[in-house]
Parts: structure tokens; C-alpha cells; sequence
């Protein structure tokens, strides 16, 4: 059995430390896109989860800014081939089990530095249409971005104030992400 010397293990360590780095970018912050134009999603966490242990008018699901159901996240138009493309923001049910009706969970997503909705009301889950890029995920909203934009985003999820709570734990949970339209 060969000893290793110092430099091959040098070598060795640096190519984990290396891999390490790159695998905390992808987490942390995503690209995706066609072969000519990338959209970047810089956010800390890409899920939102709520439980049925209180119910939210749409008022105060409108105006939350922090907790549970909320997610502040920025789309980066840094890498356009075109000047413009289609995007959408799509969203996922993850862990279906014991989970709550998805007529009951209401979404809202706001441009944070226009402070506006970028739909026109909250719209439950199971309202949304199919995505366009995911036939498992559900479109929350589609747009155009030009290059070198970069658009600040908020996405609130709250329990209907129609919803009966019960003894019974439940949660929903989704992951929401952005793909680009071809």
C-alpha cells in the first residue's frame, strides 16, 4: 500500500473544500434557464410551511412581513442572451401527508419595492393553474424581466379564515422557484 505525501493529500483536501463551496451556492442560491438565458434566485430558504393552528383574514395575510408563510426572495436577470424573456414563479405541495385542504391555503406574492400585488388578489392553492415548466407545480405568476433587472419579491401563505380548526394537526408545505418560459 502507497503512503500518501503531502502534496496529494494537499491536493486531496483542497478538492473537498472546493466541492463544499460550490455545493453551498447551489443551495443557497439558484440559476436556472435555457442554454441562453439564466435567471438567478438569491433567497435563504426556498419553502414555506404554515399549520392549522390559526386561521388569517386575507387582509392580514396581505400585510405580513415576517413568520411562518412568509418569504422575501430576488429574481436577477444578470445572465440574458435576449433583452427580455418570460419567466414564471412557480410553487410545489411537498410532505402531503396529514396535510390541509389546499382549498384552504391562500398565497400572495408582492413586488416589495413597488409595494404592490403582482396578482390582484390572494388565490388559494388549489385555484392556481397548472405551470407552464412543471406539471406538478402550480403557477402563482408569469412575467417578462429585461436584462440586468432585478425584481424584489415578497410570497405570503396563510390558513383561510374559512378553515374549522380542529384537534387534528395538519400543515401544508410547498417550494416555490422561478423557471424560464421557452
Amino acid at each position: 500500500m502507497k503512503k500518501l505525501n503531502y502534496r496529494e493529500i494537499f491536493i486531496i483536501v483542497m478538492t473537498i473544500i472546493a466541492l463544499l463551496a460550490i455545493s453551498f451556492l447551489i443551495i443557497n442560491n439558484k440559476t436556472v434557464g435555457s442554454k441562453k438565458d439564466f435567471l438567478y434566485l438569491e433567497t435563504k430558504k426556498s419553502n414555506l410551511k404554515i399549520n392549522n393552528s390559526q386561521t388569517v383574514s386575507d387582509k392580514i395575510g396581505i400585510d405580513k412581513k415576517s413568520g411562518s408563510g412568509y418569504a422575501n426572495f430576488i429574481i436577477k436577470a444578470d445572465k440574458l442572451k435576449n433583452d427580455e424573456i418570460e419567466y414564471e414563479i412557480y410553487v410545489k405541495q411537498i410532505n402531503s401527508v396529514n396535510s390541509i385542504n389546499k382549498k384552504y391555503v391562500k398565497l400572495y406574492l408582492t413586488e416589495k419595492s413597488m409595494n404592490r400585488g403582482l396578482i390582484d388578489k390572494p388565490k388559494t392553492f388549489d385555484s392556481l393553474k397548472v405551470a407552464k415548466t412543471d406539471m406538478n407545480a402550480r403557477q402563482i405568476y408569469s412575467g417578462k424581466i429585461k436584462k440586468k433587472e432585478k425584481i424584489n419579491l415578497e410570497l405570503k401563505m396563510w390558513l383561510a379564515d374559512t378553515y374549522t380548526i380542529t384537534n387534528e394537526k395538519k400543515n401544508f408545505e410547498i417550494i416555490y422557484g422561478i423557471n424560464v418560459i421557452k
